[in-house]
């Protein structure tokens, strides 16, 4: 069996990005007259921020991978 391989750290830091810059959104730094466009702006982000999240958490194999590795092991 191989090692545990490890997580890029780049697709967390990517993540924790557009988090920020989401929640700089939402506080109205960015439009802040623009009550719509922040909504979208920020909402944009934030969903960009889970999509990194989920590649983080569940890109790393799929199902093939992981079977192939399995029958070396």
């Amino acid at each position: 069996m191989k090692g545990d391989r490890s997580r890029p750290a780049g697709l967390l830091v990517a993540a924790l990005l557009c988090f920020a810059v989401a929640v700089v959104a939402f506080g109205g730094l960015i439009l802040r007259t623009d009550y719509a466009g922040r909504a979208i702006f920020g909402a944009a982000w934030g969903a960009l921020g889970v999509v990194w999240l989920g590649k983080y958490f569940f890109g790393g194999r799929n199902s093939r991978d992981a079977e192939a590795e399995d029958r070396e092991a």
